[in-house]
């Protein structure tokens, strides 16, 4: 069977514009050869290549800039591995 990815994204607009990081169960997460995090004008995204069962979990993305913090969750399982 073939390794599956997940990609998750978000639109962020912000003034000024807000500092985007993402999260699994609270953990920070940092790109990695496995993990990529990109950012095109304002959408961000997280791309986890070959998941295994460990991906699943609480993901985040906390926008944050000098005026305040916005955050939404998705919760993520992993079946058929």
């Amino acid at each position: 069977m073939e390794k599956q990815n997940l990609e998750l994204k978000a639109k962020v607009k912000g003034e000024p514009e807000p500092t985007v990081t993402w999260y699994r169960d609270d953990k920070q997460l940092t790109a990695t050869p496995k993990v990529l995090i990109s950012k095109t004008k304002d959408e961000h995204s997280v791309k986890i290549q070959q998941i295994a069962s460990t991906a699943a979990g609480t993901y985040k993305c906390v926008a944050t800039n000098k005026l305040g913090s916005a955050e939404h969750a998705a919760v993520v399982t992993v079946t058929g591995l």
